[in-house]
């Protein structure tokens, strides 16, 4: 599950990941819409995006915890966001910077399923030399 206010961005995110073959992703756009989805379906990954409104990401990810124990949570935010050190300190099983590379992403989600005892964070960024897409939350606007 992906959980961005910016639909466009979890749509472009969604695209990206199911493109490779190993994942099926949903999306929503909503802290509501995510705690509804997380009462039904037993997701084994979710992806966060901390710019949430109304700095609802700390509370959204602690009931998710509860909810789904086993659930791994991968946050995505810019160094910049004043709630970047509380995301830290929260310990989601990844942690993208923005912008990131599609290469990090996978990676990241990668590492997140593989460690049996999460939460587990994820600092610092690497250098791909392979042609890779560049993942910001900037989605030019729909064509009229």
């Amino acid at each position: 599950m992906v959980v961005s206010a910016l639909s466009e961005f979890g749509k472009l995110i969604q695209n990206m990941l199911e493109d490779t073959g190993l994942y099926k992703v949903m999306v929503v756009d909503s802290e509501q819409e995510a705690i509804l989805c997380i009462q039904t379906v037993a997701f084994s990954i979710a992806i966060l995006d901390a710019e949430l409104p109304g700095g609802s990401l700390l509370a959204l990810a602690s009931l998710m915890r509860q909810k789904l124990p086993k659930m791994r949570l991968v946050v995505f935010c810019s160094e910049t966001n004043p709630v970047y050190p509380a995301v830290v300190a929260f310990q989601p099983a990844g942690l993208l910077k923005k912008p990131f590379l599609l290469a990090d992403l996978l990676e990241t989600l990668t590492k997140a399923l593989q460690n049996p005892n999460p939460p587990q964070s994820r600092s610092g960024s690497r250098t791909v030399k392979a042609a890779s897409t560049l993942v910001t939350s900037e989605v030019p606007p729909a064509p009229e």
